[in-house]
């Protein structure tokens, strides 16, 4: 059963039981049937929005192969890869994309992404495509996997952590929430201090 059929199916069971004054169950009432009904409204308003999200790399015209500049980045579905393509647009940067061994993709990869995130594991990572030392500033951007750095990106960073601290570094975390994670940032200070920290907030769809 997909999740906006349970989900309806849901609302209808517990909207009935209001209109007959009873109660689903011990655990459904009033309350219940309201809220019930605000998380579905939500959760079709977000998925509205996500399968109308635009991304198309070829509006980014500024993208340098030769600059001193790298922006790395790990993206499961386009709103980091967004962020991460406008801030080397702005910077004339050259873009690497970490891939993962793991499967990241779709609704199983999103709650296999979840498990790594809730015990802050290493997700491994393919080889690079780029030696960083050739680089004197980079931009890491990574989305927050359950309050958490992304588990591509601290597998990146812990690889690299000593070629890191001899560079120019900035970071960009990307959430769902309206606050960045105090322990998203406390982690990354243990592995080494970025010159700039970013906070991008991805909700409904859009990009703040």
């Amino acid at each position: 059963m997909n999740s906006i059929y349970r989900d309806r199916c849901l609302c209808r069971r517990n909207f009935n039981a209001y209109k007959t004054g009873r109660k689903y169950s011990s655990h459904v009432g009033y309350a219940s049937v309201f809220s019930s009904a605000a998380v579905c409204g939500y959760r079709a308003l977000v998925l509205y929005n996500q399968s109308n999200f635009k991304f198309d790399k070829n509006d980014y015209k500024n993208l340098n192969d030769n600059s001193k500049t790298l922006v790395g980045y790990f993206s499961r579905m386009n709103y980091t890869k967004k962020i991460v393509y406008t801030k080397a647009n702005e910077e004339g940067a050259k873009i690497l994309g970490l891939k993962a061994t793991e499967r990241t993709e779709g609704v199983l990869g999103f709650w296999w992404c979840g498990r790594f995130g809730m015990y802050k594991w290493q997700m491994p990572t393919l080889p690079l495509e780029v030696d960083l030392k050739d680089y004197e500033k980079i931009i890491l951007v990574t989305p927050i996997w359950v309050f958490k750095m992304c588990a591509t990106m601290r597998d990146f960073i812990v690889k690299n952590q000593d070629v890191l601290k001899t560079k120019q570094v900035e970071i960009v975390f990307n959430h769902f929430n309206p606050w960045l994670s105090k322990g998203a940032v406390a982690e990354l200070n243990q592995y080494f201090s970025a010159e700039k920290i970013e906070s991008k907030t991805t909700m409904l769809g859009h990009i703040f």
